[in-house]
């Protein structure tokens, strides 16, 4: 088994963003597959929820129900009780006969009744008030809450929505593709022999800036460096659909790799390690054609094990272990 120092980029890139939001991945495969459990176990809350809270709204409809019944009654009973309460306050008016004096004592009697029966009349009208009270607010109760139903599904299900929400934005981020493809080129490559050494997100800087390709060069991100007994390959590792080539808004891979392979060579020469250095673009996707003249060599990711085995065997393994050296 080869050396193998670092991990894929992109699949850093992946994992920051999955613990941004709390989750927690050991594998590419596991954004599929927990986004499924998610979506499962969405659907199970959703209906639990919605289960418990048509519970709560029959048991309020029930409360309303009697609520408002009871009003009702208390309502008729108080009713038969005015009536009764305005029966017995007119049975004591008597028709205004006799004598003055009598007279003015009936007059004092109708105004008693008069105002009695008023003030029971107010009493009773606000007592019915109080019961049309009671039933509207057990009737704003309970229209609130089949308002808020979809609230409280929301809110229940937030954290599951969430994880959903972030495991779909992986899925569909161009980091997951780049992070399976890098890893699979870790586990081929990982395959070789243990006198290869397989560094991978290697950053590389100069001391100074450099001129190539007609702009200044310092420091360059490498996907992978592999170190062997033919050289030192670096490579760019693509996982492109032809829909993103075909929109040709990205870099270049192939300038990607000429400039870090080249800034790899400057930095391995200056430490005294006179080594080949060779350009890889491995590709599990869409690659856009390849300039003309170009050296660099495009090799499918399947192909790849046996293409950086051929060659003549030019670096002792002392050399392997500097260069890794130089380049740590």
């Amino acid at each position: 088994m080869a050396t193998i120092i670092g991990e894929s980029g992109a699949w850093k890139d992946v994992l920051s963003l999955a613990r941004s939001n709390g989750l927690t991945l050991v594998d590419p495969p596991d954004v599929g597959k927990q986004l499924s459990e998610a979506q499962r176990k969405l659907q199970q809350q959703v209906a639990q929820v919605e289960d418990n809270l048509a519970e709560q709204q029959t048991a309020l409809e029930q409360q309303v129900a009697k609520i408002k019944a009871q009003c009702t009654h208390d309502a008729a009973v108080e009713a038969r009780q005015l009536k009764s309460d305005i029966a017995l306050l007119e049975a004591r008016l008597t028709p205004p006969e006799g004598r003055a004096r009598r007279w003015f004592a009936q007059l004092w009697t109708r105004l008693s009744v008069w105002c009695a029966s008023a003030l029971r009349r107010s009493d009773h009208q606000e007592y019915v008030q109080q019961l049309d009270r009671k039933v509207t607010q057990v009737e704003q109760i309970l229209a609130s809450f089949i308002t808020g139903e979809q609230s409280q599904v929301d809110a229940k299900t937030a954290p599951v929505r969430h994880a959903i929400s972030a495991l779909e934005s992986i899925a569909a981020s161009s980091e997951l593709p780049g992070a399976i493809a890098e890893k699979t080129v870790i586990k081929e490559l990982g395959r070789l022999p243990n006198e290869y050494v397989l560094m991978n997100d290697v950053r590389l800087e100069y001391h100074r800036y450099i001129h190539f390709d007609g702009e200044y060069l310092k420091t360059a991100q490498l996907d992978h460096v592999l170190i062997g007994p033919a050289g030192v390959y670096v490579i760019e590792t693509k996982n492109w659909s032809q829909e993103f080539v075909a929109n040709g808004e990205y870099f270049s891979p192939f300038k990607q790799v000429k400039r870090a392979s080249y800034l790899c060579y400057r930095i391995l020469k200056e430490a005294g390690c006179s080594s080949h250095v060779r350009s890889v673009v491995a590709c599990a996707g869409a690659v856009p054609p390849k300039p003309p003249d170009s050296h660099i060599a495009v090799v499918p990711i399947t192909r790849l094990l046996s293409f950086v085995q051929y060659g003549e065997r030019v670096v002792s393994p002392r050399q392997i272990d500097q260069i890794r050296r130089v380049l740590s």
